[in-house]
């Protein structure tokens, strides 16, 4: 099995295709960002909702919002993972 390249995490596993790798990473990255921002933009959303004093239902609205972001997240860091393994299962 070959080393990760240098300067890269452990677990990105060099794929046989490059252009196959850098999809991968991009969607690593995509997935991070989506997770990240839509914590940012949960607190800032209830920060915000309780500093104008909005109905307590609209911060519900935010929080399904948010949640949806997340699992979406989620939803592409396990396409990755599995299409990582995939990739070790065929070598």
């Amino acid at each position: 099995m070959p080393r990760p390249a240098r300067g890269l995490p452990f677990a990105l596993i060099m794929a046989s295709d490059p252009k196959e790798q850098l999809r991968l990473i991009r969607r690593t990255r995509q997935a991070a960002l989506v997770i990240a921002l839509s914590f940012v933009y949960w607190i800032a959303a209830q920060w915000v909702g309780g500093w104008l004093g909005w109905d307590p239902r609209l911060a519900f609205v935010f929080d399904i919002a948010a949640i949806a972001a997340i699992l979406w997240g989620l939803w592409i860091a396990f396409q990755v993972y599995r299409a990582r393994k995939e990739e070790e299962r065929r070598r």
